[in-house]
């Protein structure tokens, strides 16, 4: 089961703050985002950290992967993030795809608030897709349901604009 993709800037919210952070050439292309060599890019963003302690305490799941579709090469890292603001490495992999590929790097997590993936390219790199999955069958505790939310703080001219969007549209 799917519980969460990594999502990128769009019209309605087109921070790329919110999203990844980065110390080199990132492009947004349709499609994919093209990653310049020798470029960190991460998603310790409010928008793509993965809570992995919230999964766990509502449905008991504890067996992720993330799986990426992805052409270049490099190193990926995921790191957790515990409630006391330490991080920890919990995968760390070479990955070299000469054409898109789907990669997947499975992970056990119940402890940490927050998980985030960091490349580190050694080549241009394409990357056209990803997400976090549960590996399990079914959820320990209660099924997990769908809800919106949406972050105004701060932010009330950008929501404004949206709002106008989605009346116009």
């Amino acid at each position: 089961m799917i519980v969460q993709r990594v999502i990128l800037p769009d019209d309605v919210c087109c921070g790329q703050e919110l999203y990844y952070r980065t110390d080199g050439a990132v492009r947004q292309e349709t499609g994919c985002l093209r990653i310049a060599q020798k470029t960190r890019i991460s998603t310790d963003s409010y928008m793509n950290l993965f809570d992995a302690a919230t999964w766990h305490r509502y449905t008991g799941m504890e067996q992720w992967e993330l799986v990426l579709r992805i052409r270049g090469s490099g190193t990926l890292c995921l790191y957790a993030c515990d409630a006391d603001g330490r991080e920890r490495l919990i995968v760390k992999e070479q990955f070299s795809c000469s054409k898109c590929e789907q990669l997947q790097f499975p992970f056990r997590e119940r402890e940490a608030s927050c998980v985030y993936l960091s490349l580190y390219t050694e080549t241009e790199t394409e990357c056209y897709d990803a997400w976090y999955l549960c590996r399990e069958n079914r959820a320990k505790g209660r099924m997990p349901h769908i809800r919106v939310i949406i972050c105004t703080y701060r932010r009330r001219e950008a929501l404004e604009e949206n709002l106008a969007r989605l009346r116009a549209s």
